[in-house]
């Protein structure tokens, strides 16, 4: 693609860069744009017991904060669990509010930061999935070529190209 340089490996992901995938490739509905980020800082890894779900042995979670517009904001947490609601705490996004006694969680619409994890494949360090925060139970698997029946997933750094 024009003016960008592909970011085929989250570990390689740097503030700026703009990741983009497909929630459904089965929607057809125009326009359709699936969910894009934008980089603010790269975190580390977090481990979960929930990356086991994309049956890949050794996937390596990701951790990002990220830029994006929303009306479902990434994380928030189960108020019956501590341990969600200690994730959530450390890993906030600015969309979201919880009691100071964690008795409620609100959410809000628009521009803000999350957080979010990429999944690397243990061999090739490539793309292979998502997770929409730390709080999600449901890993997405997600590849950067077509694959029928799979969600795409790609990523881009903005590059010095001037016109």
């Amino acid at each position: 693609m024009p003016h960008f340089d592909p970011v085929t490996k989250p570990v390689n992901l740097r503030p700026g860069d703009i990741v983009a995938w497909d929630y459904d490739p089965a929607v057809k509905s125009t326009p359709y744009t699936g969910h894009t980020v934008m980089i603010r800082a790269y975190l580390g890894t977090l481990a979960s017991t929930v990356d086991s779900k994309l049956g890949i042995s050794g996937v390596v979670p990701h951790l990002f904060q990220i830029v994006d517009c929303t009306n479902s904001p990434h994380g928030g947490p189960d108020l019956s669990s501590p341990s969600s609601i200690d994730r959530y705490r450390a890993h906030p996004d600015t969309r979201a509010e919880i009691a100071d006694d964690n008795s409620t969680y609100t959410e809000h619409s628009g521009v803000g930061y999350g957080h979010v994890i990429f999944y690397a494949d243990p061999d090739t360090s490539l793309f292979v999935g998502y997770r929409w925060s730390v709080n999600s139970s449901s890993p997405q698997a997600a590849v950067a070529q077509p694959v029928t029946g799979k969600k795409q997933i790609a990523a881009g750094r903005v590059n010095a190209f001037l016109v």
